[in-house]
């Protein structure tokens, strides 16, 4: 038996878990992501939020650099915007990079 969900109800399991793993900004954006994916394969997507949490990750900018040591000898903290660039490159040729939110949070699959 399958249920549909909106948005809402997506958050809501997240609550309802008492997980703290996204943002508000980065649960749209997996939200978003996974009706892509059900959209794009014709596949339908069984809800897990504990499988979600061990399979994604929303980071901010200077927690992804630390984590994965993403550096560029020729910046510097002064250079966001191209910090921001490094570590979008750096995700896109490694995992599946699912989107940045408007406070610069990183949201990926894990690899």
């Amino acid at each position: 038996m399958k249920q549909t969900i909106n948005l809402f109800d997506f958050r809501r399991a997240f609550k309802d878990h008492d997980l703290d793993n996204f943002t508000y900004e980065g649960l749209n954006l997996l939200f978003e992501h996974l009706e892509g994916f059900e959209r794009d394969t014709g596949e339908e997507f069984e809800l897990d939020v504990i499988a979600l949490c061990c399979e994604f990750s929303e980071m901010s900018l200077s927690e992804l650099l630390e984590s994965y040591g993403i550096t560029d000898e020729k910046l510097t903290d002064d250079n966001e915007a191209e910090l921001l660039g490094l570590a979008t490159n750096y995700l896109s040729d490694n995992t599946l990079l699912c989107g940045v939110t408007e406070n610069n949070n990183f949201l990926f699959q894990d690899f």
